[in-house]
């Protein structure tokens, strides 16, 4: 009986010995292996890194129109009327990099990437991709870009740099889409077929008046499901750009019908917005936008007003501005001022400071810099 205990425990102590061996040998491998797709992955990122640098010097030896920007904004807020925690950091960053209307005999095409910022680490992603091919009088497109109605601040030089800055404010989406269109005189009448994942299949039938001041344009869209339901929605708009002068304007008007399907009742929503840019002179600039929003799921309506006066001193703008939102019987208020340094056209970086709140006594107070670069090869 001994000697089987002992036989047991001399058994059990060999396999205990090898399966120590067997894990040291695992963890070798594994640290090895580890320290191999470190290396790997590092070189890799240099490749990438070593690949963008020699495409933006083979695109600038090769006069293709090569474009980069940055948007900026770094702030600081005080919110005397928070508990605990009076200070606030917040900040935006963007990057974009692509090439402006590359022409190849009959095709041209254009492309942007941009960066989104998510904590401490960038997703590069494509924002626009365009491929148009025209022949005679006919025109054909194909990409992916955003899609949407109303870009209340597209006229105003002098905005603040924010998220938002290039979202549409109506039924905002992607469209990836293939379309056909034909010219006649200064008409252009078109079909746009494609979609995305959330809202399924997209058609988009545009008419267009185009001018030498403006254009004229009246779509017809109709989505598999709207944004908010999954629901069909039709979407009908008008919208009018002039820019003549010392004057341009954006007027547009946008409704969406829902029909009754499934629990969806019957309704429908609207939105408006007009913008206007003023330039009296060289030196001063003046805009104002007003914007109205029926609202899902509650169909509450919202406005929204921004008065923005800019005042060029030496190569200095000096930028007032005045937002006013109503929403649900409620008022939200944002007052500031920017003083923008201007060293080349539509490059600037600026200081700024504004209030915003329901109430001045209980406003927070915002204190930020701004950058708003780019250059084109």
């Amino acid at each position: 009986m001994t000697v089987s205990i002992n036989l047991f425990i001399k058994s059990f102590t060999n396999k205990r010995g090898i399966i120590a061996l067997k894990m040291n040998r695992i963890m070798r491998n594994y640290h090895s292996h580890r320290e191999r797709f470190s290396m790997e992955n590092k070189i890799a990122k240099m490749l990438v890194v070593t690949l963008l640098v020699c495409c933006c010097v083979t695109l600038s030896a090769a006069d293709v129109p090569f474009v980069l920007s940055w948007k900026s904004i770094n702030s600081g807020a005080y919110c005397p009327n928070q508990a605990k925690k009076h200070l606030h950091w917040n900040e935006f960053y963007q990057i974009g990099f692509g090439v402006d209307s590359l022409a190849y005999k009959d095709l041209y095409a254009t492309l942007e990437l941009r960066s989104r910022a998510n904590f401490y680490y960038n997703n590069v992603e494509i924002y626009n991709c365009d491929f148009v091919y025209n022949k005679s009088n006919w025109q054909i497109m194909a990409g992916s870009l955003p899609w949407g109605y109303g870009l209340p601040n597209a006229l105003y030089t002098y905005a603040l740099v924010a998220a938002d800055q290039d979202q549409f404010s109506y039924q905002a989406t992607r469209l990836n889409r293939v379309s056909l269109g034909h010219y006649f005189s200064n008409h252009l009448l078109s079909l746009a077929i494609g979609g995305n994942n959330h809202n399924q299949s997209i058609e988009v039938l545009t008419y267009q008046v185009i001018k030498p001041f403006g254009s004229l344009s009246i779509s017809e869209e109709i989505r598999a499901q709207d944004n908010h339901w999954k629901t069909p929605v039709s979407i009908s708009s008008i919208n009018s750009q002039i820019d003549k002068g010392n004057i341009a304007l954006n007027a547009q008007i946008a409704v969406s019908y829902l029909p009754k399907y499934e629990n969806t009742e019957q309704h429908t929503t609207s939105y408006g917005l007009l913008a206007v840019n003023y330039k009296p002179n060289d030196l001063t600039e003046l805009f104002l936008s007003t914007e109205y929003i029926e609202v899902e799921p509650s169909l509450n309506d919202e406005q929204r007003y921004h008065i923005g006066i800019s005042r060029k001193i030496d190569d200095f703008f000096l930028n007032p501005f005045y937002y006013l939102d109503y929403y649900d019987n409620s008022s939200s208020h944002r007052a500031g001022l920017s003083l923008d340094y201007l060293f080349h056209k539509n490059q600037r970086v600026g200081l700024v400071y504004y209030l915003e709140g329901s109430k001045i006594n209980k406003a927070k107070h915002n204190f930020a810099i701004q950058a708003q670069l780019g250059i084109k090869a």
